[in-house]
C-alpha cells in the first residue's frame, strides 16, 4: 500500500498496514547496518591488507616492499583502537630479522604517510630474477624490491623477466610455507681463499647405494656460483681456526687441506660428495654453502 505521512494538525493515527511495513524497513536497516560492521571487521582479519605507516625515511611507490614493523598503536596508548584497527610501520627491510615480514604497497607512500599494503595474498610486484627459474623470492638488506632463490617466503607464480639477474614483474602468492633447499652435491675442485678455498661442485642424486652427478643439474667453478664451508668460514691467511695454528705452527710441509685433497698439497685429489645449501644472501645473491671438516696433512717420510 501507498505511505502517507501524517498530519500535523489531527491525531496521528497509524493504520496497522503502515506499522508493520515501519518495522520492516527498520529491521532491515538494522541488518544492513550489521552486516557492514561485521564485513568491516571481517575485511581487517582476512583480507590481507592492513594500514602501513611509510616508516623507511624516503618517498615509496606503489608495489615496493616494506617490512612489517611494530603498530601504530600500542594496546597501552588505545586498547579499542588496537583491537579494531590493525595498524603497522612499514620499515627498511633488515635481513635475517625481517626475513617473512612482507608488505606490498597498494598506493605511493610518501615519508611518514599513512596508506594500504597487502600483507598476505596474490600480487604483482617487482623481483629481481637471480635465475629465470627460480621459484620462490624474498627481501634483500636494504631494499625495496625482492629477489628470487630457491627458497624464500613468497612463491613467484609468474615473472615477464626472461634473463638471469634482471628486475621485473612477477605475481607473487604470499606468505607460503617455508622451505629449505638442500640438496645433494659433490666436491670437484677448489682454489685458495687464505686458509679457506672456494669450491667447484655438481649437485648430484641417489642412484642405489651411489651418489652421481645430476644430468642438467646446478653446479659452480672456483670463479662462478662457487661453494664455500661453514667450517672454515673465519680462517685467516695466517690461521685455522679449531687448531688454532698457523702453518708456521705444524710440523714441516703440514698444513690445513682443502676438502677433496690428500698428501702435502692443495691440489684436488678426489670428488667429496656434500649436502649443498642454496641461500640468498644479505645483497640479494645466491651463494652455496656446506659444512665439512677439513683435513690436516703433509708429505709421509
Amino acid at each position: 500500500m501507498a505511505l502517507k505521512r501524517a498530519n500535523t494538525d489531527g491525531p496521528f493515527l497509524v493504520p496497522k498496514e503502515s506499522y508493520n511495513a515501519f518495522v520492516d524497513a527498520a529491521e532491515a536497516h538494522r541488518n544492513r547496518v550489521g552486516v557492514i560492521h561485521r564485513s568491516d571487521l571481517f575485511a581487517r582479519d582476512d583480507s590481507g591488507i592492513i594500514t602501513i605507516r611509510n616508516d623507511s625515511g624516503s618517498d615509496r611507490d606503489r608495489f615496493d616492499v616494506l617490512a612489517i614493523g611494530d603498530p601504530i598503536i600500542l594496546p597501552t596508548d588505545n586498547l579499542n583502537e588496537f583491537k579494531n584497527r590493525v595498524s603497522m610501520a612499514g620499515t627498511t627491510p633488515s635481513m635475517p630479522d625481517d626475513a617473512g615480514k612482507i608488505a606490498v604497497l597498494l598506493e605511493p607512500l610518501g615519508t611518514a604517510k599513512i596508506g594500504k599494503a597487502m600483507v598476505s595474498g596474490v600480487i604483482a610486484t617487482q623481483v629481481k630474477m637471480n635465475d629465470v627459474d627460480h621459484p620462490r623470492c624474498g627481501f634483500v638488506d636494504s631494499s625495496y624490491t625482492l629477489a628470487s632463490g630457491q627458497v624464500g617466503p613468497a612463491e613467484i607464480l609468474w615473472t615477464a623477466v626472461t634473463s638471469d639477474g634482471e628486475t621485473g614483474w612477477a605475481v607473487i602468492r604470499f606468505p607460503t610455507a617455508a622451505t629449505t633447499n638442500r640438496f645433494p652435491a659433490i666436491i670437484t675442485g677448489n682454489a685458495t681463499y687464505s686458509y679457506r678455498w672456494k669450491y667447484a661442485w655438481s649437485e648430484a642424486e641417489y642412484s642405489g647405494d651411489s651418489l652421481t652427478t645430476k644430468s642438467g643439474g646446478r653446479s659452480g667453478t672456483t670463479s662462478t656460483d662457487y661453494a664455500l664451508n661453514r667450517v672454515e668460514v673465519n680462517h685467516t691467511s695466517t690461521l685455522a681456526f679449531g687448531t688454532d695454528q698457523a702453518g708456521s705452527g705444524y710440523p714441516s710441509g703440514f698444513e690445513p687441506r682443502p676438502v677433496g685433497a690428500a698428501g702435502n698439497s692443495n691440489t684436488h685429489d678426489y670428488d667429496v660428495p656434500v649436502e649443498m645449501t642454496e641461500v640468498i644472501d644479505l645483497n640479494g645473491d645466491v651463494r652455496y654453502w656446506f659444512e665439512l671438516i677439513w683435513t690436516h696433512d703433509g708429505p709421509c717420510s
